[in-house]
């Protein structure tokens, strides 16, 4: 086992009793915490943190270290750290991201390692998202933010590509308020975008969807009828269908139900998220959308050809997302049409 040194180690010797008394009252709380576990976690997770606020401000080390022990105790009796932790994305998160943000982690310890972990811990517990492309942008982004806000919002934008669907229109927001390099960072542009593009750019993304931030300023628009994603699957394989859905279009958007369980459909070019939602819907009509018996589809002025969504169950739009279901399958298939104009 690592031994803890350096100034994590000063810190804690400083602190003895009071940390002492910490971890008894967290095995008291907990019924169970392991020592050795828990001073493994210190010197190879917490101690390399600490090392990296001491080299920079010295006289912040020993804030630093109170405030990441007590949050180990808060997380390890919480099974979100150590040995029975119930999804190792926390850990990752300590280990990659804090030690390379010594400024805002030597201002506000406590408060920057609860937002990463909940914003982590929020990610990896939906499916289909991608915790570690979150943590790459923000590990990419991290340095370049001033403060623990800023940071704050670029994290909004790289939860939403990183599959939260739902965080679409939060997270266009937070971009228009940052400055365009930062924007252009957590948005994953290879250039820097002038304030002109930034918002050009938001503007397009709000108005499409299925436009993908790296190609709103540069991608001619895709006009045909395409089909883009699907969502859900058989609750014995993981989804949340016991039988196959239909769908319908309300005053919440798009709607899946499987009879016994009704779900939000949100969904976008990064990622397609399920909602439970379980209020009374009223269905609204959208006449632009049809797809007959043969799995044609026509969308205003343009048709397209699916055989495979023949004999389709259900059918609804928003818009800009046709949702469409079928007897044989317990995907909700989503076809989508670009108009934007350059």
């Amino acid at each position: 086992m690592e031994r803890v040194t350096g100034p994590l180690a000063e810190a804690l010797a400083r602190n003895r009793e009071v940390c002492n008394d910490k971890f008894a009252a967290a095995k008291r709380k907990a019924g169970e915490l392991d020592a050795t576990a828990f001073l493994e976690h210190l010197a190879t997770t917490v101690d390399p943190i600490v090392r990296s606020v001491a080299s920079m401000f010295a006289e912040r080390a020993d804030t630093a270290a109170i405030a990441l022990y007590d949050l180990s105790l808060e997380l390890f009796t919480a099974g979100l750290l150590g040995p029975a932790a119930k999804m190792p994305w926390v850990l990752e998160a300590w280990r990659r991201i804090l030690p390379a943000l010594p400024v805002l982690v030597a201002r506000e310890p406590r408060r920057l390692t609860v937002c990463i972990s909940n914003a982590v811990v929020n990610i990896a517990a939906t499916p289909a998202t991608r915790p570690a492309s979150w943590m790459d942008g923000m590990l990419a982004v991290g340095t370049q933010c001033a403060d623990l806000s800023a940071l704050v919002e670029c994290g909004k934008v790289l939860a939403w590509r990183a599959g939260m669907a739902q965080y679409r229109a939060g997270a266009l927001a937070a971009a228009r308020v940052l400055s365009p390099k930062v924007a252009g960072i957590a948005l994953g542009l290879a250039d820097k975008p002038s304030a002109e593009q930034l918002g050009q750019m938001i503007q397009r993304l709000e108005q499409d969807p299925w436009l993908k931030p790296e190609d709103a300023l540069s991608a001619p628009p895709q006009q045909s009828i395409r089909l883009v994603a699907r969502a859900g699957a058989f609750r014995g394989f993981g989804g949340p269908f016991i039988r196959p859905p239909t769908v319908l279009f309300s005053q919440d958007g798009l709607v899946a139900s499987d009879g016994e369980g009704h779900w939000r459909v949100l969904a976008d070019a990064c990622g397609v998220v399920l909602l439970r939602d379980e209020r009374a819907a009223k269905v609204f009509e959208r006449p632009e959308f049809k797809i007959d018996r043969s799995g044609k589809v026509s969308w205003n002025d343009e048709m397209a050809h699916f055989p495979d969504l023949g004999e389709p169950v259900s059918q609804a739009g928003d818009g800009r997302t046709l949702a469409v279901t079928i007897a044989s399958s317990h995907h909700v298939f989503l076809l989508a049409k670009s108009d934007w104009g350059l």
